[in-house]
This record gives structure tokens, C-alpha cells and sequence, in this order.
């Protein structure tokens, strides 16, 4: 008896059905053609975009909070504009970091509208039909060497 053999026997059933469920999808998965090698590497391109629209995302929300405290600030210093304790200058500091950071803001948007069309025509690329349904996360842990 294998070492591997040996130890599999003292796994649970159920545990020994979750592997046997991995191996499943990944024979299901394997590339058989060269079509197929193709698509399975379109598939884990779509995956890693996927990944960096997430990324961009999470980015433009920080940004947007960012955006959301500094426009707290500028109205605090408009209000003391008006009331004469601060000069019109000190307010523009506040103004001049919203502006940045709308400028900011939009040009991730722009970056994920694009990561999007590109994940897209990646997605319709697929001719695989078995690769057409897999979402494309389940490649997170496919490496490429």
C-alpha cells in the first residue's frame, strides 16, 4: 500500500467525496484539444480581469468615501467663509482635492469600463461550450507556469 493510499484510507468518507469531487472538475476541465487549450487559458484570462475590475472597484469606492469626507470638510469651511472666520482661499484646499479626486474617480471608471469590454470579448471568445459555463472564478487557483 502507497503512502498516499494509506493516508486517503484514514480520511472520513466524506472528505475522500470532496476530493474525488476536486478531481472531477478537474478532469472535467483538462484541455483536450487545441482548441480547447485555447479557451482554458482565455477562461484564466477572464478570470485574472475579472479579479482586477474587483480591484478597481473597491478602489473607485474608496475614492468615492475619500470624495464624500472632503465635500464634509469643504462645506465646514464654506460655512465659516460666510461667516467671516476664514478667508475664500482657505475653502479652495478642500475644493481643489475634490476636484482631484472626481478626476480621479473617472478616469477608474473609465479603466473599468474598459477591463469589462475586454472580459467580455474574452468571455465570447470561448468556443468550448464546457468552458462557456464555467465562471471563470473557479480558475483562481490554476497556475500557469
Amino acid at each position: 500500500m502507497s503512502v498516499t493510499t494509506e493516508r486517503m484510507s484514514q480520511v472520513s468518507p466524506a472528505l475522500r467525496h470532496e476530493f474525488d469531487l476536486h478531481d472531477e472538475d478537474d478532469h472535467y476541465l483538462s484541455p483536450q484539444t487545441e482548441q480547447e487549450e485555447q479557451d482554458y487559458l482565455a477562461l484564466k484570462v477572464a478570470q485574472e480581469v475579472e479579479d482586477e475590475v474587483i480591484e478597481l472597484e473597491i478602489e473607485h469606492r474608496q475614492l468615492q468615501v475619500a470624495f464624500e469626507k472632503q465635500t464634509v470638510a469643504y462645506e465646514a469651511a464654506l460655512a465659516l467663509v460666510r461667516q467671516g472666520e476664514l478667508d475664500n482661499t482657505d475653502a479652495c484646499e478642500w475644493s481643489e482635492r475634490r476636484a482631484q479626486l472626481t478626476q480621479q474617480m473617472q478616469d477608474l471608471r473609465r479603466k473599468i469600463r474598459v477591463k469589462e469590454k475586454v472580459l467580455e470579448q474574452i468571455k465570447e471568445s470561448i468556443k468550448t461550450a464546457r468552458y462557456r459555463i464555467v465562471n471563470p472564478v473557479a480558475m483562481r487557483n490554476v497556475h500557469f507556469f
